[in-house]
């Protein structure tokens, strides 16, 4: 494919906000092919808000922009795959997730916060820094082994684990561990030169943290940064080694997080498994010791109790199995 030795281009527009669109021609001289085809979001189903983000239609997007991945890599020739628009980060991140493992060439554009310049990273790129590109790498916390681990990325942006914690907590999920990445203020912009070093850092403490909580459930991001890491951050990851991702959203009118997206993409079991013991000595029949049955399942069960919780139902009759099994939830 492509022309003159080239690669065919597929743009992909995330093209989700009203407000200030980012149009093809900005990033047009990026584009160096003949051989480019434009794939909107819209044009796949996504109905688009004044400012990118929503309350409800998260899972609508995403499946968006599956079919516009399928449609735009049905092709069996390599692409040169352009991401660029403007969307929140819960679905940037969910394209970079969707993209990761891929074997065409990526670059991500985005327009520089107080310029009228639009940078192009190679969402490819992931090399050892000379130096530290995020000043600010600590744990805030340890906790349920078994539980999230919880994972923020800023750019100067002040956080608040506590507001990591309370998000998994109104999500029925324990916490596993809290982790930050930062820089010391907003000044630093993410450019082609230093997000190799920045990509290479989020892939380490990623890493690290998967060896060091080898029994969590999976990753839940917080993000403070722009369109570009957002995917970015997706593409350089491991998603599949690490269970369910979460991507919530930061709501600023009620100062929290708020469910948004997962990858895949499906809602999780968030609560802990839960054993439902149910228990009786008929009359009609020889004696059972239920008590020692009961302490034998747990023996049985003890190498791995901290996953469940056992809800024991002694002395259950018939007619109280659909009372009960009912009341299971």
């Amino acid at each position: 494919g492509g022309v003159g030795g080239q690669l065919a281009a597929g743009v992909l527009h995330l093209d989700l906000a009203e407000e200030n669109p980012i149009s093809l021609r900005q990033i047009a001289p990026e584009l160096t092919t003949a051989d480019t085809v434009v794939y909107k979001m819209t044009e796949f189903g996504a109905v688009p808000t004044e400012t990118g983000t929503c309350e409800h239609r998260w899972n609508d997007w995403a499946r968006a922009f599956d079919r516009m991945l399928a449609t735009a890599t049905e092709t069996d020739d390599p692409l040169h795959i352009h991401i660029f628009g403007r969307a929140a980060q819960p679905i940037v991140t969910y394209a970079g997730l969707r993209l990761a493992g891929s074997s065409h060439a990526l670059t991500v554009h985005n327009h520089r916060r107080g310029t009228a310049l639009f940078d192009a990273i190679s969402a490819a790129k992931v090399t050892v820094p000379q130096g530290t590109f995020f000043p600010v790498d600590r744990s805030h916390s340890e906790g349920d082994p078994t539980g999230m681990l919880a994972l923020f990325i800023g750019m100067g942006q002040g956080f608040d684990p506590n507001m990591a914690r309370r998000f998994l907590q109104q999500q029925n999920m324990a916490c596993a561990g809290i982790h930050e990445l930062n820089t010391r203020d907003d000044s630093l912009q993410l450019a082609a030169d230093n997000a190799p070093a920045a990509l290479w850092h989020i892939r380490r403490t990623v890493t690290e943290l998967q060896q060091r909580h080898v029994q969590s459930r999976g990753l839940a991001l917080f993000l403070a940064c722009p369109f570009t890491m957002a995917f970015a951050l997706g593409r350089a990851i491991n998603p599949h080694a690490l269970g369910t991702i979460w991507l919530p959203i930061f709501r600023r009118t009620h100062n929290e997080y708020r469910p948004a997206l997962y990858y895949p993409r499906h809602a999780p079991r968030n609560d802990r498994t839960r054993i439902m013991l149910m228990s009786a000595s008929p009359k009609n029949e020889p004696s059972v010791d239920v008590q020692m049955h009961h302490r034998d399942l747990r023996d049985a069960l003890k190498p791995v109790e901290g996953r469940f919780d056992i809800d024991h139902a002694p002395d259950c009759r018939g007619r109280d199995f659909l009372e009960r099994i009912s009341s299971f939830r």
